[in-house]
């Protein structure tokens, strides 16, 4: 969920993660990876976005929503805006919280 060097920076965030992902049942995070596995790739419904507001936003380093993700997805609408944060993982909340909500705030004040 964050990129290794944040991780290792900043051990009282990796601890944060840990205990959500601790306190996730292992039933319950099967269940999720599962329902994962079989939802439909709605890859080619992204047209039908058409010219709504979208901000694609994610990490450089985001192994769970690669890059590629986010750029098809800005790329799919007429109004997207993409950001990618540079050396972050995919708990942008945790590693770049301040430029999220300000990102968030920007798009909102924007659309």
């Amino acid at each position: 969920m964050l990129s290794p060097n944040f991780a290792a920076r900043h051990p009282q965030a990796r601890a944060r993660v840990n205990d959500w992902l601790d306190a996730t049942t292992s039933d319950v995070l099967s269940d999720e990876l599962a329902a994962a596995a079989l939802s439909e790739d709605l890859t080619p419904r992204l047209g039908e976005l058409g010219a709504l507001p979208i901000l694609a936003r994610g990490g450089e380093l985001d192994q769970a929503a690669p890059v590629a993700f986010s750029e098809a997805i800005a790329k799919s609408g007429k109004n997207a805006t993409l950001e990618i944060v540079a050396g972050a993982g995919h708990a942008l909340l945790v590693e770049d919280e301040e430029g999220s909500i300000d990102s968030v705030l920007r798009f909102l004040s924007d659309s």
